[in-house]
């Protein structure tokens, strides 16, 4: 037997009830922006047209979205968009949801970055969704970048938010472990910004995550070995073979691996000055070292 038809407030009435009882905090707003990500409209529309009858395709294909939500999956791989900076990014299981606290990286970068006079020559090391390299190509429109990734998926991914925002040109895509990916190449390019958001957590923490992280997002994204200092490791290892100076090293690190870091880095002896930036909960998130 087909289902009765219900108007648009009547849908979203049962979505709101359907996600409070998920556990869910924001369940109305959710509800309606589950409803916008399928019909063409804005919140305004949505409002006009409340006692409106929902077409059959779209109420189903709503009651199927607002159950993916209820069972825990993101709302960014539900409807397959996150903003960021500003900019919208297409985003699915294969990358890690672009998170608020890596747009201070962005601002870090920005800072820096806008008074120089010098080209820019930029790397993304594990570039995930794009939503790094593509931002910062979209505000320095004479900079020029690699974006890397070891997952060919997440690549492919990168690209098409790159052709999003028109900054294709300007940003050259390769596969590859970090560094790692260009000591191949006859004539490694040597980079004055070298930016990554890597895997930081401990390979213990991954499984006291929330279970809307732990069963969604891709843990290659997430475990950075035993420490959740591999990725950093690694990163910095390779570090003096590929650098332009004058120039900055721009790194996302986890809550408590300030200490660890300041130590890999000052080690190093490669920079003149290292700087650590908090985020909005007041935890050690961004660190920067110009070199």
């Amino acid at each position: 037997m087909a289902r009765p038809e219900s108007t648009i407030e009547e849908a979203l009435r049962k979505a709101s009830f359907r996600l409070r009882e998920a556990g869910i905090e924001r369940a109305r707003d959710e509800a309606e922006y589950l409803l916008l990500s399928l019909w063409e409209g804005d919140r305004l529309k949505l409002f006009l047209q409340r006692s409106a009858l929902l077409e059959s395709a779209l109420a189903g294909a709503f009651r199927t979205a607002v159950e993916r939500r209820a069972r825990g999956e993101p709302l960014a791989y539900i409807t397959g968009e996150k903003e960021f900076y500003g900019l919208n990014f297409t985003v699915n299981r294969k990358v890690l949801i672009p998170r608020p606290e890596s747009e201070l990286l962005v601002d870090a970068v920005l800072e820096w970055a806008r008074p120089k006079k010098e080209a820019i020559r930029g790397v993304d090391l594990g570039c995930g969704s794009g939503n790094l390299v593509v931002t910062l190509a979209h505000h320095l429109p004479e900079a020029r970048f690699y974006a890397v990734d070891l997952s060919p998926e997440a690549l492919t991914l990168a690209e098409a938010n790159a052709r999003r925002h028109g900054v294709e040109k300007r940003v050259h895509f390769i596969r590859g472990d970090f560094l790692e990916a260009f000591t191949a190449l006859e004539q490694p390019p040597r980079f004055n910004l070298i930016v990554s958001n890597p895997p930081y957590l401990r390979t213990e923490e991954l499984e006291q995550l929330p279970r809307t992280i732990r069963e969604y997002e891709p843990s290659l994204a997430l475990d950075g070995g035993p420490d959740g200092l591999e990725a950093y490791r690694n990163i910095l290892a390779a570090l003096p073979r590929f650098l332009r100076a004058p120039g900055m090293l721009a790194l996302e690190i986890g809550a408590t691996q300030k200490g660890a870091l300041l130590s890999l880095c000052r080690g190093l002896s490669l920079f003149r000055r290292l700087t650590l930036q908090n985020d909005y909960q007041d935890l050690p998130r961004i660190l920067t070292g110009l070199f």
